[in-house]
């Protein structure tokens, strides 16, 4: 195979490929950590589910220098003061989400890929539409000119 200026052709990372390497990339800059609850999880809302709906709470935790970090997250309610839960942190320490899993990556992936088809689509019926309403326009005033010369022929004839 030639290659041009010394460089080798780049292979084009498919969809798999960008949805691994993000993948990848979250469970690199994400880790999990033992965090402590500091105040009794109550249910805020009464009525029918309300148990189920996570109450926020302050959580502390050690990072990786030893240094104490304490934040605000979501944990079941009835959860109490001193119960250990595991929370995700970034490179900063700062709370975030679980990495996706797989499947969920893939599944957010597809998600994406088919509402940008739906809006391509979208865009193209749109142009459709527009043009056939601009030609459509321009064929009934022409229409309109063709009916007026005719009608000044048959002015004042019956038929």
């Amino acid at each position: 195979m030639a290659v041009r200026g010394g460089r080798r052709p780049r292979r084009r990372a498919g969809r798999g490929g960008r949805v691994r390497g993000n993948l990848e990339r979250q469970r690199a800059e994400r880790q999990p950590v033992q965090a402590v609850v500091l105040q009794d999880a109550k249910a805020h809302v009464a009525g029918r589910g309300a148990g189920s709906v996570p109450v926020q709470v302050s959580v502390r935790w050690t990072g990786p220098g030893g240094a104490q970090h304490t934040a605000q997250t979501l944990v079941k309610p009835g959860t109490t003061a001193g119960a250990k839960i595991t929370v995700w942190t970034d490179t900063q320490n700062r709370l975030t989400t679980r990495p996706l899993s797989s499947s969920a990556a893939m599944l957010q992936a597809t998600a994406t890929g088919a509402l940008a088809a739906a809006c391509a689509v979208s865009a193209v019926l749109v142009s459709v539409w527009a043009v056939r309403w601009h030609l459509d326009s321009r064929r009934l005033r022409q229409w309109d000119k063709e009916w007026e010369q005719v009608d000044t022929r048959w002015r004042g004839k019956t038929v």
